[in-house]
């Protein structure tokens, strides 16, 4: 028998059988969407949801995924999706520092406070939060 991979060492080793019966189970969907949609606690809301594919889409992504049991989305697409990843880069000191210097270096009014409408609308977010 053949060691676990690397990814699966670092992942952890997941059995498709705990939350997908073979039934269930879909060819063409990759086994990370299956993982990520196994957070779905009702059975018949997880078989559906493996069958329903995301508008103008012929297969779902993780992220679709992601977006279908609410979690955090690698590349995001809507507003809010935005604001979030803004919001989680801002966790860390050193980057909310370069963000804020940023800003201040664009600024039509050198040396003075920026007016609200000069500020562009990912940084007026992270000053509401």
């Amino acid at each position: 028998m053949r060691p676990p991979s690397a990814a699966c060492r670092r992942r952890g080793s997941w059995p498709a059988s705990s939350r997908w019966p073979a039934v269930h189970r879909q060819t063409g969907v990759s086994p990370t969407v299956h993982r990520i949609l196994a957070h779905i606690e009702v059975d018949e809301e997880r078989c559906a949801a493996i069958l329903i594919l995301p508008e103008g889409r012929t297969r779902s992504t993780a992220d679709d995924a992601k977006r279908r049991v609410g979690n955090r989305v690698e590349t995001p697409v809507t507003p809010q999706e935005k604001v979030t990843a803004i919001h989680s880069l801002a966790q860390d000191d050193r980057v909310a520092a370069a963000v804020t210097r940023e800003e201040r270096r664009h600024c039509p009014f050198p040396g003075q406070p920026c007016p609200e409408r000069a500020v562009p609308a990912s940084t007026r977010a992270l000053r509401r939060h």
